[in-house]
């Protein structure tokens, strides 16, 4: 399996944060350091890694005035993926936030768009909505994308793939497991949303 249980992305709902927690077998993101290394507290993504299917260069960029941040891994042949924190959020619709991303895209995609949900409902006490964009340009390209969102109580928490090319059926059941595998969880409240049980020893 390309996803070990001791690798995970997690990242600490305690407003935006500088640097964000990136366990890659034990190794900091190139540019990132904590010290001392901040204790895990409260509500928190675990998002495992590494992404699958490749090498990937990431980068990170934080915004004050939403404020946000976001992760955005980038591959040689022009793959992307994005995860993005909100913070400070409260009662965000779900329903909404695709709406959102689904009307970006129906302006930017000006020979056609369409958006399907694949799955919705409550994951680890949380609401989520999965749900997939298809983006055709003036110029013939098209642009399929994988949209994942989990409404916390302090944030919402974003995950999109983009392929600038359509998948072949294994290479899209693979990232759709992928997303599946994303949980919010809250050290403070382990009853309503409970962490994976290893994710203090992935601390260590």
């Amino acid at each position: 399996m390309q996803n070990e249980k001791r690798s995970q992305f997690i990242v600490n709902d305690k407003k935006p944060v500088s640097c964000v927690l990136l366990l890659l077998i034990s190794a900091w993101i190139a540019g990132c350091s904590i010290s001392p290394q901040p204790a895990l507290d409260g509500e928190m993504l675990v998002q495992k890694m590494p992404l699958p299917a490749g090498q990937w260069e990431v980068q990170q960029i934080s915004s004050e005035l939403t404020p946000s941040i976001e992760t955005r891994w980038t591959s040689s042949s022009g793959a992307v993926a994005q995860t993005i924190v909100t913070y400070e959020v409260r009662n965000v619709d779900v329903a909404a936030l695709k709406n959102e991303d689904d009307n970006i895209g129906e302006q930017a995609c000006e020979a056609g768009f369409s958006s399907k949900v694949l799955t919705e409902g409550i994951q680890n006490g949380y609401p989520q909505l999965t749900w997939r964009s298809l983006c055709q340009a003036v110029d013939g390209l098209t642009a399929l994308v994988l949209h994942k969102v989990i409404v916390g109580n302090e944030a919402h928490y974003r995950f999109r793939r983009t392929f600038m090319k359509r998948p072949t059926k294994e290479e899209w059941l693979l990232w759709i497991d992928y997303v599946h595998q994303f949980i919010v969880c809250d050290l403070s409240h382990t009853l309503a949303h409970p962490c994976p049980a290893d994710l203090e020893q992935t601390n260590k």
